[in-house]
């Protein structure tokens, strides 16, 4: 006898391998745009995780490793500590959120131990579309103002194929920093943008989700916003009159967070 075992389904045959190829981790829900190299080095252990579909991936990852837990942004620059969901002395479970063709690195460091027990966050959001004026320039020239209402460039007088660069500024109030993390999620953005609160450099969004976490540049009183927004070759080169500019709805996102 070779000692084969037979299995009926896809499904059957993943948690086979899971039992007895020492696979040490899994996702709850699987997805099939969930992209994932485990790496060990120096005693921790190094989940890369990369999202290749259009939707934002909403998993936990379940891991036979444990230890203390951080998320690796490298596109923001960003390490983050995680409190797990779930914890006990050979399995830990990691909420996951993925944006469209991003990724990120979960690294679990074996050699400091995890909170047994955690239970996470309770997350409260709220969000407040932003109605602004909007001053918009090419170089430092003003072509247009807008208030409270965003089109695309394309449907402006001898725009439609303009392929460049254009400048939006406007400001905003907060009556009071509260204890929250803020997000600016710009809506629909075409294609390219590049962000400044309060004159810092809040970083780029290549593609949707186009929502920046300013929570550091946040201020009591007025709050100036700067957007550099490139547009397709596509309008220069073929006259193909692609949506372009900021859109939005432009939107203020609240997120608090309390045990």
């Amino acid at each position: 006898m070779l000692g084969f075992e037979s299995v009926s389904s896809p499904e059957e045959f993943i948690e086979f391998i899971k039992e007895h190829g020492g696979y040490d981790y899994s996702f709850e829900p699987r997805h099939p745009d969930l992209r994932v190299s485990h790496v060990v080095k120096g005693g921790c252990h190094l989940y890369v995780l990369t999202n290749e579909g259009e939707n934002t991936i909403n998993t936990v990852l379940r891991t036979r490793i444990t230890g203390r837990a951080e998320l690796w942004d490298a596109w923001r620059g960003a390490v983050t500590e995680i409190d797990p969901i779930a914890c006990g002395e050979n399995d830990m479970s990691i909420e996951i959120s993925l944006p469209r063709r991003e990724s990120l690195v979960v690294c679990i460091d074996r050699s400091e131990k995890a909170v047994p027990g955690v239970k996470g966050f309770a997350r409260k959001v709220q969000k407040q579309e932003l109605q602004l004026c909007w001053s918009i320039f090419d170089n430092q020239r003003l072509i247009k103002e807008r208030e409270n209402s965003l089109v695309s460039w394309t449907e402006w007088p001898g725009m439609d194929a303009f392929t460049g660069t254009l400048i939006y500024e406007t400001s905003f109030i907060q009556s009071e920093k509260g204890n929250c993390r803020y997000l600016l999620d710009l809506g629909e953005v075409h294609e390219i943008v590049r962000l400044y609160i309060n004159g810092h450099d809040a970083g780029v969004r290549m593609w949707k989700p186009y929502v920046f976490d300013i929570t550091r540049w946040m201020k009591s009183g007025v709050n100036t916003v700067r957007a550099e927004v490139t547009n397709s070759m596509a309008n220069k080169i073929s006259g193909a009159k692609l949506k372009s500019g900021l859109i939005g709805p432009v939107c203020l996102v609240k997120v608090y967070e309390t045990n």
